[in-house]
């Protein structure tokens, strides 16, 4: 054994009594999350502090408005949480069985952005809004300068820019208008003038018209440097059926990497070794899926980057 999960502080984590825990990245942020049903009937939400740590921070009870908090108390208690996406809409759903034996399930209100669910019913899956297929950065006078292009959008309302000092939590410094739906390649830059001093980590949060929304890659940079601290991989499409590419923009060169296909519950489906650069290449003989949500881990030799894409 390996010893008890912790908090940052060196508390041990306890949702309370018959604590029943499900691992995934719940919002999509490349940190994995911890859910933890319980005795009570309510589900404790936690999020990794550092990607690939043991080591959590807590949110909060997971909820269907932000404030109510999902309890199966009312039938009797136990709440044993599973994740997968159902219809195949992107959204994840949840699956809550209790010591009635009954399962109660759930939809996320939105991709990311808030532990929130609501009441699901089924739906025809839709493809996500916009096809991202880069998002790179660079340093200039103007201060870090970020761009990014689109395949394809669809409802597309507006990005929110967000930066970051440790690589986890985000706040927003620019907002750019979409181009609502096209077909068109669209291109887009962001420069960030009061680039702070070290390494800073921005990410895009893409609106749909609908509320909904999703986040790109996470792009470092270091200030005072010309290049990338890391490049990170993308890939492509989001919602993909036959083939999915992936690329390493900005690469000085090639490099070795691995790329894996998850299922939601973090069940591996599919491993291939490739040599990634800023040339795009289809991930070779993929196996037969089931449609639905998938994660796409990336390891290189600077790190792993998690996306998450979409199988129809």
């Amino acid at each position: 054994a390996l010893g008890q999960m912790r908090l940052a502080d060196g508390t041990v984590i306890d949702a309370g009594d018959v604590d029943k825990p499900l691992l995934t990245d719940y919002n999509g942020d490349g940190y994995l999350d911890m859910l933890l049903g319980n005795r009570a009937g309510t589900i404790m939400l936690y999020t990794q502090t550092v990607a690939n740590s043991a080591v959590f921070k807590p949110l909060g009870n997971l909820t269907t408005d932000g404030t109510t908090a999902i309890n199966m108390n009312v039938v009797n208690g136990y709440a044993a949480p599973a994740i997968s996406d159902l219809d195949g809409d992107g959204l994840l759903d949840l699956f809550v069985g209790n010591a009635n034996g009954t399962v109660y399930r759930y939809e996320q209100a939105q991709s990311a952005t808030a532990p929130t669910i609501v009441p699901a019913s089924l739906s025809t899956a839709a493809p996500l809004p916009v096809v991202l297929t880069s998002f790179t950065g660079q340093n200039s006078v103007a201060g870090n300068v970020l761009n990014w292009v689109t395949a394809s959008e669809t409802t597309s309302d507006y990005f929110d820019v967000e930066r970051s000092a440790d690589g986890h939590d985000f706040v927003k410094i620019g907002h750019l208008a979409a181009a609502g739906t096209t077909t068109a390649t669209h291109s887009y830059q962001f420069a960030d003038a009061a680039t702070p001093a070290g390494t800073s980590y921005y990410r895009l949060r893409q609106v749909d018209f609908d509320g909904t929304s999703t986040y790109s890659p996470v792009v470092a940079l270091v200030a005072g440097t010309s290049t990338l601290a890391a490049a990170r991989p993308v890939a492509y499409p989001t919602v993909f059926t036959t083939e999915l590419t992936v690329a390493l923009p900005n690469a000085a060169t090639t490099s070795s990497a691995t790329a894996t296909l998850l299922t939601a519950d973090g069940r591996p489906v599919y491993t291939s070794t490739v040599q990634l650069g800023t040339a795009p290449q289809a991930l070779a003989a993929l196996p037969t899926l089931a449609s639905g949500m998938y994660f796409l881990r990336i390891t290189t030799a600077a790190g792993t980057a998690t996306q998450r894409v979409s199988h129809q």
